[in-house]
């Protein structure tokens, strides 16, 4: 019987090619959550899988492949994605209003390489940016409101009796989804991102500038938006 699987990001920044239906791979930049947390949460059939800290990605700067496996031990190579994603992610140039912002990618801890899945937009609401400087601290400009903009992005797969999800390193599987015994129709990952890599994310990865956009963490009211320059706010 067909499994219904779903990997959830959380939070990433994509570097997968911008033209096109369909492409090879999809790259995705990631931080890692903090050592207290998973950067990984399992559910099979609805009920969490206890996976404890095992699964976490961001170590040692590698490339994490995710790769849809065929009963005869095939990898499926090729990604789809809705057309929600051209719509609905978030691109640099929506903050900085340039055609071409880089990003480093020594910065990120590790990379998502996902071989095939198709993508789409999740949580699709505004969200409300503010500036800070290099140091991360709290610019007087206004905030803005960017959206609608996906919160979330999500790979989805049909498995085949006898296929498997895998995450793998250099070619070494470390998880796999045959490692779920029980498993009889939906398997959703989440792959998360916890409060402290927001930062990492809008300012890090950059490189050097004089000032950086970066969402406000919990959404909080305007009422606790800096006053504009000469003004107190009210």
């Amino acid at each position: 019987m067909p499994i219904n699987a779903s990997i959830i990001l959380d939070s990433g920044s994509f570097m997968s090619p911008g033209q096109g239906i369909w492409y090879p791979s999809c790259r995705v930049g990631y931080f890692q959550c903090e050592a207290s947390c998973p950067d990984v949460r399992i559910y099979a059939d609805g009920e969490e899988v206890n996976v404890g800290h095992d699964l976490k990605f961001g170590d040692g700067k590698k490339t994490v492949d995710v790769i849809h496996v065929n009963a005869n031990g095939q990898g499926i190579v090729g990604v789809t994605k809705s057309p929600t994603i051209d719509k609905f992610l978030l691109r640099r140039s929506s903050l900085y209003q340039q055609d071409s912002i880089p990003i480093d990618e020594n910065t990120f801890d590790c990379i998502l390489q996902f071989r095939s899945g198709h993508f789409r937009s999740s949580m699709v609401k505004k969200r409300r940016f503010k500036e800070v400087d290099p140091k991360g601290t709290v610019t007087t400009t206004q905030p803005v409101e960017v959206g609608p903009i996906a919160h979330d992005v999500v790979a989805t797969y049909e498995l085949a009796d006898g296929d498997e999800l895998q995450f793998a390193t250099n070619g070494q599987v470390f998880w796999t989804s045959k490692s779920l015994k029980n498993l009889t129709g939906r398997l959703d990952i989440e792959i998360l991102a916890d409060d402290g890599t927001a930062l990492r994310y809008y300012l890090e990865s950059l490189g050097p500038r004089n000032t950086y956009w970066i969402p406000n963490q919990g959404q909080p009211p305007p009422s606790m938006d800096p006053p504009p320059p000469g003004g107190s706010g009210k």
